[in-house]
């Protein structure tokens, strides 16, 4: 009877234990819980009062500016004294504010804003901005040089920009690869290929193409460059940046240097150029086609396979069978999946590959069952688009 009456209390005792504890667990939680939502309350009262501070500013700025401008143009006050009604404002306002009578401005108006640019000191305030830590300031340093696209210093607007195409922050290398087409002259091209090859290597063709995009580096300033031979393509690493810029532009007037490239003396450039033609669709002689099949760098007989396989041509089945036995597994798969472009008559050689069981056997079985996955996929799709009710009119 007694010790059926303490197993009742310790189990009573327990029982309030774990009460207690879970009256605790939840009373902290909701603490825990009404904290975060006076954090949250508090943020967002922060970022909404920081917001209207700031379209305080741009408004206050916009008021000043507009009767700067407008007593500037009526030549009420000098350039000077404009400058110095809006330099309590901050520049990146004041010139977003200016940009809009830049834009609409016409003829000795147009000049006289200028000159009003010049004696705000854009381009040296905008160099000072460069050099802050903050990756937010170099992007806005960056824009304002943008805005001196029409002033009489742009040369050193652009030496900073094209310095800023090395950054360490992706936003404002590209902020600036997007500056450089309205400054950019064709003489820049060779520092912007320097400068391209500082930036960080996973970003170089990502800025190549937004250099391209805005003009600042023009396919045929790069095609220039070849055909003068440059100094500065006398660099392995920039001639070949330059041969993978122009396949990314999809330059089909770089068709007879990207060819000419292909007996370039550096392996990396051989590899620029192959892989260049391949994005062009460009017919290649027969001769140099064969030579960089067999070259002693397996980059370089990947990227000749790779091309091989775009170019249709029957002929080149047998070099690519003795291809895809190369030691190189990374060779041997590439021209494997040539071999798959040619269709039956590439899918007979890989058939004998994979019953001889001889060295490439397993990447032509892969590049086979790889080829048969998609055909299934496709017959899957248009076996379903037959059983639509609306096929027929598809």
């Amino acid at each position: 009877m007694l010790a059926a009456t303490s197993t009742v209390t310790a189990g009573n005792a327990a029982s309030l234990l774990w009460q207690d504890w879970a009256l605790q667990i939840v009373l902290w939680s909701g603490v825990l819980l009404l904290a975060m939502i006076v954090s949250l309350m508090a943020l967002t009262a922060y970022v909404r009062i920081a917001r209207h501070k700031r379209l305080d500013v741009r408004k206050q700025t916009q008021n000043a500016v507009r009767l700067a401008v407008h007593q500037l143009l009526a030549e009420e006050l000098t350039g000077e004294q404009a400058a110095e009604r809006v330099q309590p404002w901050p520049i990146v306002e004041v010139v977003r504010a200016l940009d809009p009578y830049r834009r609409a401005l016409r003829g000795p108006e147009l000049q006289i804003l200028l000159s009003f640019y010049e004696t705000l000191g854009l381009v040296d305030r905008a160099e000072q901005m460069l050099l802050k830590n903050g990756w937010w300031e170099r992007l806005e340093g960056v824009r304002l040089l943008a805005s001196a696209s029409q002033l009489s210093g742009t040369m050193k607007a652009r030496v900073l920009l094209t310095g800023r195409l090395a950054d360490k922050d992706a936003l404002v290398r590209l902020a600036a690869a997007r500056a450089l087409g309205a400054l950019a002259t064709t003489e820049d091209a060779p520092r912007l290929l320097v400068a391209l090859e500082e930036a960080p290597e996973g970003h170089r063709l990502t800025l190549a193409r937004a250099l391209m995009r805005s003009g600042a580096l023009p396919a045929q300033s790069l095609i220039a460059l070849h055909q003068e031979g440059h100094h500065a393509l006398h660099d392995d690493r920039l001639r070949a940046l330059s041969l993978r810029a122009l396949g990314l532009a999809r330059s089909h007037e770089a068709a007879p240097q990207l060819i000419d490239a292909l007996d370039d003396t550096a392996a990396m450039v051989r590899v620029a150029a192959a892989r260049a033609l391949v994005a062009l669709r460009v017919k290649v002689p027969r001769r140099q086609l064969l030579t960089i099949l067999l070259d002693e760098e397996p980059s370089v007989v990947e990227a000749a396979a790779q091309l091989a396989g775009s170019q249709g041509d029957e002929s080149l089945l047998g070099p690519l069978l003795q291809t895809v036995r190369h030691p190189n597994w990374q060779a041997r798969h590439a021209a494997a999946n040539a071999l798959a472009n040619f269709g039956a008559a590439g899918f007979q050689v890989l058939q004998a590959v994979v019953q001889q069981g001889s060295v490439g056997s397993g990447v032509a079985e892969r590049a086979l069952a790889e080829r048969r996955g998609a055909n299934l996929a496709l017959m899957d799709f248009e076996a379903s688009l037959a059983q639509r009710p609306d096929a027929a009119l598809v």
